[in-house]
C-alpha cells in the first residue's frame, strides 16, 4: 500500500507538472530530511541510553514562477508511522494551496496504551504577505477521515470525519545588527461539527522564542508555550497535549505526560568551541563542534493539575554537537547530550541524535 500511495503522488505531481508546461520552472529541491527520535534502554539500573531511530522524510518541491508543487513521504520507526503529502500552491498576493495527507500510525503508545490510527484527508489554506517586515497570517481548513482503534483484549474503534479550521499569527521581529531575535506564534484549531462530524473543540496556543546572538557566535535561547482548551463539548483522543522527551523535557520518556492543558519552557545556551577545523578523513570533513547547555520546565493536565506547583517537572543536561559535511555537499549533524530528570527517581540519560540538514 504504501509504495502504491507513494507512486500515486508522483504521478499527480506529473499530471500538474503537463498542467504547467508553459511556466518557466525556476528551480526543483529534492527533499531528504532525516531526523532520529528516541527509544529507551536501562544500560545498567542505574543509567538510561536512548538509542537512535530514525525518521526518513523524501520527495521533491519544483518552484515554477506562480506555483509550487511538492510531493514527499516520510516514516518513522518509534512510532511506526507513515506519512505522505502531495500539495499545489498558487502564488498570488495572497498565496494559496490545496494538499492532500494520509497519516498513518500503525502502532500508537497513548497514556500507555497502544492504538492504530489514520488520518486522512484534503486541506486548502491561505496565506498573506509579511506586512512590515515582521507579521504574516495564515487560515486552513481541513476534512478529516479518521480511524483510530485500541489494542487491548477488547478492540474499542472510533471512526469517522472531523472537520479542522486553523488560524495562525505569527511575528519575526529582527534586529538591524542581527544580535537579537524574537519569534512569536498565536494559534487557534476548532474542530467544527456537523451532520457527519461529531466532534467540536477549540484550542488555544501561544508560543514565544528569544535568543540573543553574543559575539557573533554563541546564543542564549529562551523559548516558552502555553495550550489552553477554550471549548471542550466533544475532543478527541489524539488531540490532548503530550510532554516528554528530547524534543520537550529532557529526561522524561517520550509523551509521557497528557492533559488538556499544556505549558512548558526551554533556556538554552550555545557556545563554539571548535569552527572552521577542516579536518579530513576521505570523503568526511569536520567543520566545528558546539557545546550547549539545557533547562527543560512544564506540566500538562487539567486545569486544576496547571496552578499545582508540585507537577511541574523539571530536566536539565548538557552536550555537543559535532557539525560534518560528507563529499562537499551533505551537511549533517551528531548531537550527543547527557540528561537527568530532576524530579521523581528517573536515571540519568544519555541522548544520540543525527540530524541531516
Amino acid at each position: 500500500m504504501a509504495k502504491r500511495l507513494l507512486m500515486l503522488s508522483f504521478f499527480l505531481a506529473a499530471g500538474f507538472n503537463l498542467v504547467l508546461a508553459e511556466e518557466s520552472k525556476k528551480t526543483e529541491e529534492e527533499i531528504m530530511q532525516v531526523r532520529v527520535k528516541e527509544i529507551h534502554f536501562f544500560v545498567t539500573p542505574t543509567f538510561k541510553f536512548v538509542l537512535p531511530d530514525t525518521s526518513i522524510k523524501m520527495g521533491i518541491v519544483q518552484d515554477f514562477e506562480k506555483s509550487v508543487i511538492e510531493g514527499s513521504t516520510e516514516y518513522n520507526y518509534v512510532y511506526s508511522k507513515m506519512n505522505y503529502l502531495l500539495k499545489y500552491s498558487l502564488k498570488f498576493m495572497f498565496p494559496v494551496s490545496a494538499s492532500l495527507y494520509d497519516n498513518i500510525w500503525f502502532e500508537r503508545v497513548f497514556e500507555k496504551k497502544h492504538y492504530v490510527q489514520r488520518n486522512r484527508g484534503i486541506g486548502a489554506s491561505l496565506e498573506t504577505p509579511v506586512f512590515l517586515g515582521v507579521f504574516k497570517a495564515a487560515d486552513s481548513i481541513r476534512r478529516e477521515n479518521y480511524y483510530f482503534a485500541a489494542l487491548d483484549e477488547s478492540i474499542d474503534v472510533d471512526d469517522g470525519a472531523i472537520n479542522i479550521w486553523d488560524s495562525r499569527v505569527e511575528a519575526d521581529y529582527k534586529r538591524p545588527e542581527k544580535d537579537y531575535e524574537l519569534l512569536t506564534s498565536v494559534h487557534f484549531e476548532k474542530g467544527i461539527p456537523g451532520s457527519e462530524s461529531k466532534y467540536n473543540y477549540l484550542y488555544l496556543n501561544v508560543s514565544a522564542v528569544n535568543t540573543f546572538y553574543i559575539n557573533g557566535s554563541d546564543k542564549l535561547s529562551v523559548s516558552a508555550d502555553y495550550g489552553y482548551l477554550l471549548e471542550r463539548y466533544d475532543l478527541p483522543a489524539w488531540k490532548r497535549y503530550s510532554l516528554g522527551g528530547y524534543d520537550t523535557l529532557w529526561g522524561y520518556k517520550v509523551d509521557e505526560f497528557y492533559g488538556d492543558y499544556r505549558f512548558k519552557c526551554r533556556l538554552r545556551y550555545d557556545r563554539m568551541l571548535f569552527d572552521d577545523i577542516g579536518f579530513k578523513v576521505m570523503l568526511m570533513e569536520l567543520k566545528s563542534i558546539n557545546g550547549f547547555i539545557l533547562v527543560d520546565m512544564g506540566n500538562t493536565g487539567d486545569i486544576w493539575e496547571m496552578q499545582k506547583l508540585d507537577r511541574y517537572k523539571t530536566g536539565a543536561g548538557a552536550g555537543v554537537e559535532v557539525n560534518l559535511v560528507y563529499n562537499k555537499m551533505s551537511k549533517f549533524k551528531l548531537s550527543f547530550a547527557l540528561a537527568q530528570a530532576i524530579n521523581g527517581s528517573s536515571v540519568p540519560t544519555f541522548y544520540f541524535v543525527y540530524d541531516i540538514l
